[in-house]
């Protein structure tokens, strides 16, 4: 049987989306023809060049936005209407969509008019956006959606293709999967599968589909070297999303890297973006990673999440630089111990500055993100972070700084009650029953975290700024001025 795949705005316009490759493998691999689609760097192509800002980071927020997409959709109403004919009319009778956060409502969108050329076609949903944290089971409220996959979809997605292909979609559940009834309506839910432990087993990702000189950046792609997370940070859903925690062997992470150097014919300057929540979650093997990368004799650059950990010595760092690390991006969060901990991470500040600074003296770019009103962050708190950020601002090439948001499925969100949250349903605008934490104070302290990272800011357009450039004398201020803070409140409980 033949299964379309689809990929739609909005993601990287610098790489084929490696999901995409993945599932492609392991549909191939169980014995099915597949046709992939990127419709993201199809449309990106299509539209006038001074749209095409609006696949930039800082635009994340848009496509997420229904007004804001949908007027994009009116405005390209042509295109996308004979791109959605082009689908229904391929004789392709399964259709799977991967989606994102940012790809929602368009994948929707073009599935709706697909669905109007042709019903007949059963649609699938997967992806990160598809996972029940997040919009899971809602995609169901849309009829035009016949399934939806609640995990990692190149585990199961075989499995629904072999049941599709014998007839028996519809007539029991599957592991995987929410399934609509099209007779009935009625929707199955077979549950979470086991994860898959053994990443090594999977099929590396086939790019056979890809027209690489579409793609905005030469020589770049995205791997991931393990799934899972071996935190539980209690603001993060990622861990319990993943369920366990799996890395792949280095061994096999080099195998692949040589298969795709070899696919873009061994150019210099290619970049491999680690797209794991952590690189370094399984110390070993990124080690060994690292020195076979060396060992080898491979040329290219990389980068990726990582976790501060004791085991991140001077040495190891200096590994990592000769093997190609050029960025990394760290779970931080935080600048004070007492938030740290609140957060269930696995570090002190100490420990983060060490680790911070020596990646700095390597030449290796860094990027944070800063949590801004952690339900139990006191006005001492905040200022000792904000003392953290004007010590180290000069480390980072981009800082975050993301207001504290009530996922589903993390700790906070689940135990709302003892955290003293007066709505967890508001993810954005909660607040605590005493008043001590609200969206206001948020704000307040964002904008003067704002005032010290400067034209760093990265917050991917979801939130209003106005950062203002500071001279040093400002800055400098404002470090004495949190360190004074902190010592009258300190003396005044003494």
């Amino acid at each position: 049987m033949k299964i379309m795949l689809i990929s739609c705005p909005t993601w990287a316009t610098w790489a084929p989306s490696y999901a995409m490759g993945l599932l492609t493998a392991a549909v191939k691999r169980a014995g099915h023809q597949v046709e992939t689609v990127d419709l993201n760097i199809e449309i990106y192509h299509s539209v006038r060049e001074d749209e095409h800002k609006l696949w930039l980071d800082q635009f994340g927020g848009y496509w997420d936005d229904t007004a804001k997409s949908q007027e994009f959709f009116d405005r390209h109403r042509n295109l996308l209407e004979s791109i959605a004919k082009r689908i229904a009319n391929a004789g392709i009778p399964v259709v799977g969509f991967s989606v994102n956060s940012a790809s929602r409502l368009m994948s929707q969108h073009i599935n709706r008019l697909m669905k109007t050329y042709n019903p007949n076609i059963i649609t699938i949903f997967g992806g990160p956006d598809c996972f029940r944290a997040y919009n899971g089971l809602a995609f169901m409220d849309d009829p035009n959606i016949d399934a939806v996959c609640t995990l990692e979809g190149d585990n199961v997605l075989p499995v629904m293709t072999d049941m599709i292909e014998t007839g028996g979609f519809g007539k029991e559940p599957v592991k995987g999967f929410v399934i609509r009834d099209r007779k009935t309506g009625n929707l199955m839910d077979g549950g979470d599968p086991d994860p898959l432990m053994e990443l090594d087993k999977l099929p590396f990702p086939d790019y056979s589909w890809v027209n690489f000189p579409k793609y905005t950046i030469r020589n770049r792609l995205t791997m991931m070297l393990s799934r899972g997370c071996i935190n539980r940070c209690s603001f993060c859903s990622e861990g319990a999303n993943f369920k366990k925690y799996r890395s792949r062997s280095a061994v096999n992470i080099i195998s692949e890297i040589k298969q795709h150097l070899r696919m873009l014919g061994n150019p210099s300057g290619v970049f491999i973006n680690f797209n794991d929540s952590l690189i370094n979650g399984n110390m070993k093997e990124f080690v060994s990673l690292c020195e076979l990368i060396k060992q080898e004799g491979l040329r290219f650059s990389w980068g990726g999440m990582a976790l501060f950990r004791p085991e991140m010595t001077r040495e190891v760092i200096a590994k990592m630089k000769q093997a190609g690390c050029v960025e990394l991006m760290w779970g931080l969060e935080a600048g004070n111990d007492h938030v740290l901990q609140l957060m269930r991470k696995r570090f002190d500040i100490s420990l983060a500055e060490r680790i911070i600074k020596e990646c700095a003296q390597e030449g290796i770019r860094q990027c944070t993100n800063i949590i801004v009103g952690f339900p139990g962050e006191t006005d001492v708190d905040f200022q000792e972070t904000a003392a953290f950020v004007t010590r180290n601002n000069r480390y980072f090439t981009a800082i975050g700084l993301p207001y504290m948001t009530l996922l589903k499925n993390s700790y906070v969100y689940e135990n709302a009650s003892s955290y003293n949250i007066k709505d967890r349903e508001d993810a954005l605008k909660w607040e605590l029953m005493d008043g001590t934490n609200t969206y206001p104070i948020r704000q307040a302290r964002r904008q003067q975290l704002i005032n010290i990272v400067e034209n760093k800011l990265f917050d991917q357009g979801k939130y209003e700024s106005t950062p203002h450039t500071m001279s040093g004398r400002d800055k400098k201020n404002i470090f004495i001025k949190s360190a004074k803070f902190i010592y009258h409140l300190i003396r005044d409980r003494v």
